[in-house]
């Protein structure tokens, strides 16, 4: 990884507002982190929110909100838009080594990183989702798990100012878009994923949503049953294409007769380049 070239000590943010990186810290380099043609699956930064009161579709379309791979490379999901089961297409940034560095120095520092512990969650509500965020760099390796993200703490403690970093932090990786159109990065266009994660789980009974032929020609469903939860399945973005456009940021609430004649639901979402095959896992 390159030399810290740009230092943002001195930026304040606020935890209330969108805590975008000043324009000039991000500031476009005319090359990219590496050549093309060389993708990475090395992660150095990302922030994911899981968990929750939430539905199940829902859930298992939920994937990383911001990922930063160490050639540059960016995937997150638009700020606004798509509903809760058919989210917007993931979008795609390319950042200089200087952005990146840039970035990466703001996480860890300004962003609360470095002085946060690996946990907090000692907030007095429930069914709140929980932020984690990792950082692997030569000079941090750490994950840090919040509940209840950007929520006001009963009473002011100890952890406060750094309950206000990490909460600033997540609101500039869930709101990345802004920085592209800051110009704050190299180049900017739509995810194309080569491959899907399809969750199957069983139909519940009385359900009247029509069900639609497997459209996945051969590939084999493996037994789905209440009691077995649910299943995975990798799948091809032609195959994707049968059900939804593509790219896509994901669908759900998918009923399909399977080639054996039972009724199963199913969530598509795309997988990144870091993810592997459940099957393989």
């Amino acid at each position: 990884m390159s030399s810290r070239s740009s230092r943002l000590a001195s930026l304040a943010l606020g935890a209330s507002v969108l805590a975008t990186v000043p324009a000039g810290a991000l500031a476009q380099s005319a090359s990219p982190a590496v050549e093309p043609g060389t993708p990475s699956t090395e992660i150095v930064l990302q922030m994911d929110v899981c968990c929750g009161f939430t539905p199940v579709t829902f859930a298992l379309l939920s994937m990383p909100v911001f990922t930063l791979y160490t050639d540059g490379t960016a995937i997150f999901r638009p700020s606004e838009g798509g509903t809760f089961d058919a989210p917007l297409a993931l979008l795609k940034a390319q950042l200089s080594p200087e952005q990146m560095d840039a970035l990466l120095d703001y996480a860890a520092g300004p962003g609360g990183l470095a002085q946060a512990k690996d946990r907090y969650d000692e907030m007095f509500v429930t069914d709140m989702p929980t932020t984690t965020f990792t950082i692997a760099t030569d000079e941090l390796q750490k994950v840090v798990s919040v509940y209840a993200l950007g929520m006001d703490q009963m009473e002011p403690n100890a952890d406060t100012p750094v309950l206000q970093q990490l909460a600033a932090l997540g609101a500039t990786l869930s709101q990345f878009d802004a920085q592209a159109a800051a110009d704050n990065v190299v180049s900017l266009e739509t995810y194309q994923p080569d491959r899907y994660l399809m969750t199957l789980y069983a139909d519940y009974d009385g359900n009247t949503t029509p069900a639609a032929e497997w459209p996945f020609g051969d590939v084999e469903v493996p037994e789905v049953t209440t009691d077995s939860g649910w299943v995975q399945l990798v799948l091809t973005a032609d195959q994707v294409a049968q059900v939804t456009e593509v790219p896509s940021g994901g669908i759900g609430d998918l009923v399909f007769t399977t080639p054996d004649g039972e009724r199963v639901q199913a969530v598509i979402r795309p997988m990144l380049p870091s993810e592997v095959d459940p099957a393989a896992a």
